[in-house]
């Protein structure tokens, strides 16, 4: 089947540096040459030249009037440089591209999304509504989003920016979730789990599983596979150094036993096949993980070496032992990416060890200053 009107999207906003982009990209013209590759790209951002690696680059300049956020929220354009805010507006960036390109499909990816050799495009064609990926009962992912024709990309483009305008501080994945909530004919997921795995990796603590049916379907097809939203690749591949202090944390259980994620990925044993294909096993079905999320931003997973890579992690998911390494290499990506945002002081003072002290003493100011 022919997927010449498949276009491969993937965004960069803003000044941050985006270290994935060009190693994922690279990657994807490896492993599937025959699909247009797109980067959608405002006037800030970094980290490829418009005619490298034979792409297309989009430029994009925001047309929503977007109201300014609280600065008190944990959701303020001082964080990470309006991570927020650029998250939610990606989205935008591609239903703009999809106006430009009206007779493309188009499927966003984030570039921390591992796209494995066998995934089904295929597949793509049996969702005829805009399709992404879900987390849990309040958030859903886009991780992967699938736009299968120009009208379903000016729907979305619709609601999302209804969302905006009934709260300036929701983040993307609410939105997609409140969307997917109110219109649940019109919106489509890619399965999460099978039937088969149900029972075994549904996670009993989400006290949402009763009610998320319906955030759990599967196209009637062939396909046994899953595509992953988070849990997965944050459980074999580790959480985000960023957010833990440059350590790079495996097989954490907090997402699971909060009852945060849906599914719980540490109930079965991870494969790789000699393609670099991943997949469980269960009884006698072999289920394959077409897509996987890597929250821990490690670079070399998306370099030449990916499979001898990837595979150091499904031998250490062997052991569900929470695995906490720290690295120089980890420190100082951390490091240069708070001393890019300017927010280097703040980061430091708010380490473990320290930050007891640096309360004890503004609480002492603020009780001083009210005397």
């Amino acid at each position: 089947m022919s997927e010449a009107d498949l276009h491969l999207v993937l965004v960069h906003l803003g000044s941050r540096p985006s270290p994935l982009l060009k190693s994922n990209i690279a990657r994807l013209k490896v492993l599937f040459p025959g699909i247009q590759l797109v980067v959608i790209s405002d006037s800030k951002s970094r980290g490829y030249r418009r005619n490298q690696m034979n792409i297309k680059v989009f430029p994009y300049s925001s047309t929503a009037q977007r109201p300014s956020p609280d600065p008190k929220s944990g959701r303020s354009m001082r964080f990470r440089q309006g991570f927020w805010q650029l998250t939610f507006e990606r989205l935008l960036a591609v239903t703009s591209y999809h106006s430009n390109n009206p007779t493309a499909r188009v499927l966003h990816i984030e570039t921390d999304v591992l796209l494995f050799p066998n995934f089904p495009f295929e597949i793509l064609r049996l969702f005829q509504t805009p399709t992404w990926c879900n987390y849990n009962q309040d958030r859903d992912v886009a991780s992967l989003l699938y736009l299968p024709n120009f009208h379903s990309s000016e729907w979305l483009r619709g609601e999302l920016l209804k969302q905006l305008e009934a709260n300036v501080n929701v983040s993307d994945m609410e939105a997609l979730s409140n969307i997917s909530r109110t219109h649940p004919t019109k919106v489509a997921y890619f399965p999460s789990l099978t039937e088969k795995l149900r029972p075994v990796m549904l996670n009993v603590r989400n006290l949402g599983v009763d009610g998320l049916s319906c955030k759990l379907p599967t196209i009637k097809s062939n396909l046994e596979g899953i595509f992953d939203s988070a849990a997965i690749g944050m459980w074999l591949c580790g959480l985000d150094p960023e957010n833990h202090y440059g350590r790079l944390i495996r097989h954490d259980r907090g997402i699971i036993d909060s009852g945060d994620s849906l599914i719980d990925p540490s109930k079965l044993a991870y494969r790789m096949d000699r393609d670099g294909n991943l997949f469980v096993q269960f009884q006698e079905t072999i289920t394959y993980i077409y897509s996987l999320h890597i929250h821990s931003k490690r670079k070399e997973l998306f370099s030449s070496h990916w499979k001898h890579e990837l595979e150091k992690d499904v031998d250490l998911s062997k052991d569900v032992k929470t695995l906490t390494k720290t690295t120089t290499s980890l420190a100082l990506r951390v490091f240069l990416l708070q001393l890019h945002d300017g927010n280097l002081v703040r980061y430091l003072l708010s380490f473990p060890k320290i930050y007891p002290y640096v309360k004890r003493v503004r609480d002492r100011v603020r009780n001083f200053l009210t005397l």
